[in-house]
């Protein structure tokens, strides 16, 4: 990386970052002024691209910036480029693979672009974990389960990628394997990916109970990581009252999630949302994740 951004380009591009996810948020067709506005961000970012200053957030915000102004193909282009410099940042390749999907409109596209990833990041927890959560999304679980396999040979002194066994396997031996991995890990050091995976195989069997106090247990052990708080939210939503529902949420806020893989994902795009915001927008973003009677919701 060369020189970094002084502080009158940072102030600059903040600005336009900032009017960029206002219309985001508006959904509505540009007029002219609004134009003119992403237009002077475009000229920025290119600048600083072709200066060397850009980082991995000017890469997503100028991709980001492509697909608002409706040029997918440039937006792919811009993915390819910044996946070459900066290989091991996970949100480029989850951009990369969505964009793929949404130029060809066959989830193969995006896949192939996570195999990529996986082959230059063999050791990324977070690019498995990615390319499980794909093949989740699309109800491919016995697939996930297949690439979840892969994972723990390559990593497997990963609690995470075991715990996403669980997660992934398409028989009622869910809780065998889960009971196996709670005396591997040990009671006495209990994991909160264990307690997530266990609480939304509870919630796919209508376990409400059960699923609740794991996802409590999820939440209390690593509060920080958005992910958890998505799915208790989202699971709140449609099995909670009101009462339950606020009360995930204002925890939420209070902890302030700063990790987790689609979090990280939804605050690039949303940066200047609110907790508040963008819980709710994971929330949304996870509906196509959850499987309730062999059926995704």
């Amino acid at each position: 990386m060369a020189d970094i951004l002084d502080e009158e380009e940072r102030r600059v591009l903040e600005e336009l970052r900032r009017k960029l996810a206002e219309l985001r948020s508006n959904g509505n067709i540009l007029d002219e002024e609004e134009r003119r506005v992403l237009e002077e961000l475009r000229r920025k970012l290119a600048e600083l691209r072709s200066k060397g200053k850009a980082k991995e957030q000017e890469w997503l915000l100028s991709a980001t910036l492509e697909e608002t102004l409706g040029d997918m193909s440039q937006s792919r282009k811009i993915l390819e480029q910044a996946v070459s410099m900066f290989p091991a940042h996970v949100g480029l390749w989850l951009c990369l693979a969505a964009c793929q999907e949404k130029l060809t409109g066959h989830p193969g596209a995006g896949r192939a672009v996570l195999e990529r990833a996986r082959t230059q990041n063999p050791r990324s927890e977070d690019i498995w974990a990615a390319s499980i959560d794909f093949e989740l999304r699309l109800g491919n679980r016995k697939e996930a389960g297949r690439v979840a396999a892969r994972a723990v040979q390559r990593i497997p002194e990963s609690r995470r990628l075991w715990a996403e066994q669980v997660m992934t396997d398409p028989t009622e031996e869910w809780w065998c394997k889960a009971s196996y991995l709670w005396r591997k890990f040990g009671a006495e050091n209990p994991d909160a990916h264990l307690f997530a995976a266990i609480g939304r195989r509870f919630w796919e069997k209508e376990e409400i109970d059960l699923a609740r106090e794991c996802f409590d247990v999820a939440v209390d052990l690593d509060p920080i990581n958005g992910d958890y708080w998505g799915y208790y939210y989202l699971f709140e939503m449609q099995t909670g009252n009101e009462e339950q529902r606020v009360n995930v949420l204002n925890r939420c806020v209070q902890a302030n999630p700063k990790t987790g893989l689609l979090w990280d994902l939804i605050k690039s795009e949303n940066w200047a949302d609110s907790t508040e915001d963008l819980l709710t927008k994971l929330a949304v973003k996870l509906q196509g994740r959850v499987i309730l009677n062999g059926m995704l919701v």
